[in-house]
């Protein structure tokens, strides 16, 4: 059936940050824009449990670490790069 407006821009951010973490490689600058995002202070990251507990709030946060601990994202990111595609290996 038809996506209603809600569901269509929750998949769109979750689409945004798996690109955003593709992109960039740096788990922790994904989370600290989506603890942003979800209105929550970034500070939390920085403190002695922060991470646990805002994947715990947040299910965004523990999806954005469970893709960057697994072996898609490990495949897609340490693939050897064609001499013609411009990557850094």
């Amino acid at each position: 059936g038809p996506l209603d407006l809600g569901t269509a821009r929750a998949t769109a951010r979750r689409a945004m940050r798996r690109a955003g973490l593709f992109a960039t490689g740096d788990v922790g600058t994904v989370l600290r824009f989506t603890a942003l995002e979800l209105g929550e202070d970034d500070a939390i990251l920085g403190e002695s449990g922060g991470l646990e507990r805002f994947c715990t709030a947040r299910p965004e946060a523990a999806e954005i670490v469970r893709l960057a601990s697994g072996l898609e994202y490990a495949g897609a990111r340490w693939q050897n790069a064609s001499p013609r595609s411009g990557r850094p290996v």
